[in-house]
């Protein structure tokens, strides 16, 4: 490890560089039998005078290696923050082969769609190396599923796409990777929320809500899409040629009997949760009916307009479901899947795998 950069003990030049005592310093010139050159030494002279301050911040060995062991569930771990953390910033001032184990269990897993669960971080020098030794689970954070159309303005008849699955790996540079006892999953993707249904006479509006998408597969659960309301309008224009001159207003009535004008329209169910153990669920659609009083042909029998379930979330790894499309007069459509997230983000570098690299044990693109 690195010397310290004041009140440097004989003692701690020994530990660093080896020899036997008694110590003298004609022993740790540079390129002499205990020192070898390389950056980690270079104010150190090759001859002449040699002071206690020379090995302010030197180290013997041009590289560090380290083993580590992750025993308990972490959250969007940072590999290279991680050992600074440890070992302080000058770590780095050389390569470091570092090997890492995740144990039996143990859950590294990302609580953001943007972050991997397990990131081998920025800043490596060249040369370094990572091997990883997964026993457990590295896990990306599944995308939540999209909400079910409501009609809160005019147009707003479409549900809302499910969002992206994360990754479960990022790497920084190349990495090999025993995998045989764990499981490297990207998050599963959310659900697409469903369209409502509507339709009108003349400027009166009414509509079903559509179902929230399920929330895609994942450790730290997601949340599912929530379900769209249902609307009806009833408004009298005193320019409505239709209107009854027995009639004060023209009234339509959603869900409910032409006795019964205090009930509500039903609305939408949302989108369940992804959590570890299984995708969400897509929420069921509004199906509603109206009456309009003012139809002498088809009065009291009931009209129907029904939204379009929400789209289940993705297991590990895979897309999930769009939400419903119920067209009928505004080309209601449904919200698009979520992508399933990847397994490794690899940006450009390569992971080598020495075993489980196999659709039990991998769940997501590797690219």
């Amino acid at each position: 490890m690195t010397i310290s950069t004041s009140n440097v003990e004989f003692s701690e030049i020994q530990t660093e560089f080896g020899g036997s005592n008694p110590i003298t310093f004609s022993e740790y010139y540079r390129g002499g039998s205990y020192v070898t050159s390389h950056a980690g030494t270079a104010t150190i002279p090759t001859s002449g005078t040699i002071k206690v301050s020379d090995f302010f911040g030197t180290y013997a060995s041009n590289r560090n290696n380290n083993a580590l062991t992750l025993t308990s569930d972490v959250a969007d771990f940072n590999l290279y923050n991680h050992l600074v953390g440890l070992y302080g910033s000058s770590y780095f001032n050389m390569p470091a082969d570092i090997t890492i184990t995740i144990d039996s269990g143990v859950h590294v897993y990302s609580t953001n769609t943007s972050n991997a669960g397990f990131d081998t971080g920025a800043g490596w020098p060249a040369t370094s190396t990572v091997t990883i030794i997964n026993n457990g689970y590295i896990i990306g954070k599944g995308g939540a599923g999209g909400a079910g159309a409501s009609l809160i303005s005019v147009f707003d008849y479409n549900g809302q796409s499910g969002s992206a699955g994360g990754p479960a790996l990022n790497l920084t540079l190349d990495v090999s990777i025993t995998n045989a006892n764990g499981y490297i999953y990207g998050g599963g993707g959310g659900g697409g929320g469903g369209s409502s249904q509507a339709t009108y006479y003349y400027i009166y509006e009414w509509a079903s809500g559509g179902g929230g998408g399920g929330g895609g597969q994942s450790f730290d659960p997601t949340s599912g899409g929530t379900g769209g309301l249902s609307l009806s309008n009833y408004y009298y224009p005193p320019e409505d040629p239709w209107r009854p001159a027995s009639l004060p207003n023209r009234y339509f009535y959603v869900n409910y009997s032409y006795d019964n004008p205090a009930s509500p329209p039903g609305n939408a169910g949302p989108g369940t949760s992804g959590t570890f153990s299984g995708a969400g669920t897509g929420g069921t659609e509004a199906s509603n009916y109206f009456y309009d009083d003012n139809d002498p042909i088809n009065y009291p029998t009931p009209n129907y307009i029904t939204g379009g379930d929400g789209g289940n979330g993705g297991t590990w790894g895979t897309a999930g479901s769009a939400g419903v499309s119920t067209p009928l007069y505004f080309s209601e459509t449904g919200g698009a899947a979520g992508a399933g997230g990847k397994s490794i983000n690899l940006n450009g570098f390569v992971a080598t795998f020495v075993s489980g690299n196999d659709s039990t044990h991998v769940k997501g693109l590797q690219a």
